[in-house]
């Protein structure tokens, strides 16, 4: 028999594959204050950034000012909850709310205390002793640098109002991204990240594309983005990536993974579902070299035997089922299944396509130069291989899941599988608060 096997598919740089993506890793690296946007809001409908009846007042060095409400303030934001202490209010008189004087805390934004990074803030509290001034600075509201959006955005999500993030010179979204980013970062200090998950989840998600692209390309810092924004569908897009790279040369900077607050839980989980998916290539490779068309089986009954007329009708079926599985058991000689650089994704996509990715009319026709056969006799055989790889397809279906939202065309194929299934227990944040009940109860 002609030796039929698979050719082994290119050596793919993983560095050079991502290089090829249409966006540059997204740098969460804080930009230089000219870079930073300028920000002139003016006040909605619902007088947003001052109310009439707002009672916390929060200045800017350079006079910035909002005029907000305590008690949405504390709602949102533990630090809030901290600061805006009933016992430190300025009491206000009658006369004074008449006169539209219901200012009864006064916060100072300044350069933050734990942090060198220029975009975030700390707030300090006077209290009403305090010979700062109560009132409201309109005066500096038009002359606001670029770090104050940030924080108007923070305050504007605090109102169910939604932030501004600006798509001016923006083609691949890095920007918005970064202004996504960067308010999370901001609640988080503040200890508000419950009060923006859903409004930057849905900001992220509506680039579509953009975002997909910048996840593929940097799965180790959008997996842990992802657990702080507790969103399922970021997550479950980034560990797919995390987790087809896994065994890649040079595929994930684990040590970057592991260095991140989550980089534990998304190991752990990552590690459990690489091992979950090669046992499960390891028995699909098994089912390959074990498969029979129920077309083919003849039992006895107690009517019938077999004989040799039975088995002379299916011989093109028999040589087919030899010519695939040779196909199939020359993959696994040269180490194209499972233990292949791309983890075999080559191969199982070949079997998942059919048709002409492998055992194609060329192969056949080598084939035919030892074992002959009529016209008649090669398009049998021909039929008999089509409906072999065609019946064979099922098998592989499972691992050729896309677990990504990432468009794919045929030049742009990513060289490694994302069937990941992340179930929703297994999430990290959901794993994490179940714990914490449990140790609660205890």
């Amino acid at each position: 028999m002609a030796n039929v096997k698979p050719e082994a598919p290119e050596t793919i740089d993983v560095k050079a594959h991502i290089a090829l993506a249409p966006v540059e890793r997204p740098s969460l690296a804080t930009p230089s204050p000219a870079e930073l946007p300028q920000h002139s809001p003016t006040p909605d409908e619902k007088g947003f950034p001052h109310f009439e009846d707002g009672d916390v007042l929060i200045v800017s060095g350079d006079g910035r000012s909002w005029k907000l409400h305590s008690t949405t303030l504390r709602n949102a934001s533990g630090r809030f909850k901290t600061l805006l202490d009933e016992n430190d209010a300025r009491h206000i008189t009658k006369k004074q709310k008449i006169e539209g004087k219901t200012i009864r805390f006064k916060l100072e934004m300044s350069a933050s205390e734990d942090s060198p990074d220029i975009r975030f803030r700390s707030f300090r509290a006077f209290s009403s002793s305090s010979k700062h001034s109560f009132q409201v600075n309109v005066n500096g509201i038009l002359n606001g640098l670029g770090h104050h959006q940030l924080y108007d955005n923070l305050f504007k999500c605090f109102y169910n109002i939604d932030p501004e993030f600006s798509a001016i010179g923006d083609d691949n979204g890095s920007r918005r991204i970064y202004d996504a980013v960067s308010l999370l970062q901001a609640a988080e200090y503040l200890d508000a990240a419950k009060t923006v998950r859903i409004v930057i989840e849905a900001h992220l998600l509506r680039l579509d594309q953009m975002i997909w692209d910048h996840v593929e390309v940097n799965a180790e810092v959008w997996s842990d983005v992802a657990i702080r924004l507790q969103s399922p569908i970021l997550f479950r897009e980034a560990i797919a990536h995390i987790i087809g790279k896994w065994d890649y040369p040079n595929g994930l900077k684990k040590e970057f993974l592991k260095s991140q607050d989550n980089g534990p839980a998304i190991v752990k989980l990552a590690e459990a579902k690489v091992k979950e998916i090669k046992d499960k290539k390891v028995h699909v490779e098994r089912l390959l070299i074990e498969y029979f068309p129920e077309k083919m089986m003849h039992p006895e009954t107690p009517g019938l035997v077999p004989g040799r007329a039975t088995y002379a009708t299916d011989i093109y079926l028999w040589q087919a089922l030899c010519l695939v599985r040779q196909y199939v058991t020359s993959a696994y000689l040269n180490n194209l299944h499972h233990r292949a650089l791309d983890g075999g994704a080559s191969f199982y996509r070949s079997i998942g396509m059919g048709g002409d990715a492998y055992l194609g009319r060329d192969v056949l026709a080598l084939f035919h130069t030892n074992f002959s056969m009529s016209s008649k006799g090669k398009t049998c055989l021909q039929s008999a291989v089509e409906f072999f790889k065609d019946a064979i397809k099922p098998i592989v279906a499972d691992l050729l899941v896309l677990g990504t939202h990432g468009q794919q065309a045929p030049d742009r194929v990513l060289p490694y599988l994302t069937c990941a299934e992340i179930l929703d227990e297994e999430l990290p944040w959901v794993i994490e608060r179940a714990e914490a009940a449990v140790k609660q109860r205890d």
